[in-house]
């Protein structure tokens, strides 16, 4: 996990939800609000944000398959972390 994180999970996912809120068609809150979620070990919720988030535009599925912090989900969407 990423230092500093941790002391602001609570605001940082507070903030995405809002702006999720106010921007329901913007996937870059949703693989933001993914990348939380799988950090702190919430796999359900980040697979939901996630899949909300490639709902909205397929290129997160490959913005998720570079970023460490879906490492955690990197399996479910068919990659073998080697690659």
């Amino acid at each position: 996990m990423r230092p500093g994180v941790l002391d602001r999970y609570p605001l940082l996912t507070m903030f995405c939800c809002e702006q999720r809120s106010l921007y329901p068609t913007e996937g870059t809150i949703q693989l933001n609000l993914a990348c939380y979620e799988a950090q702190f070990g919430n796999i359900e919720k980040a697979k939901q944000h996630l899949e909300q988030a490639i709902a909205v535009h397929p290129v997160f599925k490959v913005m998720a398959l570079q970023d460490e912090d879906l490492k955690p989900l990197w399996n479910e969407l068919s990659v073998n972390n080697d690659e």
